[in-house]
């Protein structure tokens, strides 16, 4: 996201430091220091900018209903701001208020944020959550158009593709991700997610071609999770010393890791799976 103006330079108060601190934290993804202080910032002062940055800070950490309520106050005591609409109709997305979140999205692609890709293709996602499917065909196709390898857009692509009964579709833009950009982590990690929940029997040999030596502690954590899930959280098999290592390589990880786990968290829940040691694991993964 395009970050929120900040406070100026001339004669800056104690509050505008702490601003620019709350929102480098934020831009950095170490949500819950940022959420102190912008808390704070707010104890002594009104701030669209803060008050924004703390929006925005909540809802990355799965809070999307407190999201919401600083969000829409940002935009109460700034009318007429442009900055931050995306997100704003992103958090109305997750709420359930669809037509208010339509209209933001709408805003938000008319003004300044309209090249954002995240934007883009959480509003595809938003128009496939609303049965417009082939508006959000063509808004993912548009996405991709853009930036063929914009991993997040591939996932959530191919997954509606499965869900229209284009397995093999889906499965094969998956593919085709990772042999676009050969030791993508993102695009690896897409493809092995959609053999886990498509229960694949092809995901143990991809999973085995896949080395973590070397990589981001965020992807070599995520083959663990998706391991975890396959052999104990899916069959209903508990393994409580297994899932206290996958805690603690969660607690472990030096940063939020940014990923939607809806889809597994609906099979999951489908399956009568452990949603609580789930869930769990999901808040550990915010920072």
């Amino acid at each position: 996201m395009t970050s929120v103006a900040r406070a100026g330079t001339a004669e800056r108060t104690v509050e505008d430091e702490a601003l620019v601190t709350a929102d480098l934290l934020r831009e950095s993804a170490a949500y819950g220091i940022a959420v102190e202080l912008y808390q704070w910032v707010l104890s002594r002062t009104e701030s669209a900018q803060a008050r924004f940055g703390l929006g925005q800070s909540l809802g990355k950490s799965g809070d999307h209903g407190g999201a919401l309520q600083h969000l829409e106050r940002a935009f109460a005591l700034e009318p007429d701001r442009e900055l931050g609409a995306g997100y704003l109709a992103y958090v109305l997305e997750r709420r359930g208020r669809l037509r208010e979140a339509g209209e933001w999205y709408e805003r938000a692609l008319a003004g300044p944020e309209a090249d954002d890709l995240w934007i883009r293709s959480h509003h595809a996602w938003y128009l496939e959550k609303c049965g417009r499917t082939e508006e959000a065909r063509a808004a993912y196709e548009d996405v991709l158009a853009r930036n063929p390898q914009h991993t997040w857009t591939v996932k959530r692509y191919a997954l509606m593709r499965r869900g229209l009964g284009d397995g093999e579709g889906a499965r094969a833009l998956l593919q085709d991700a990772v042999e676009r950009a050969p030791g993508n982590k993102f695009a690896e990690a897409n493809l092995l997610e959609y053999l886990l929940l498509t229960r694949s029997p092809d995901y143990p040999s991809l999973r085995a071609s896949l080395a973590t030596e070397g990589t981001p502690a965020w992807f070599a954590f995520l083959l663990e999770l998706f391991d975890f899930c396959r052999d104990s959280l899916l069959p209903g098999h508990p393994d409580a010393e297994r899932l206290d290592r996958v805690r603690s390589a969660a607690d472990a990880l030096p940063a939020t890791l940014h990923r939607d786990f809806d889809d597994l968290t609906a099979l999951l829940e489908e399956c009568g799976a452990d949603t609580e040691a789930w869930r769990d694991l999901l808040r550990r993964l915010v920072k």
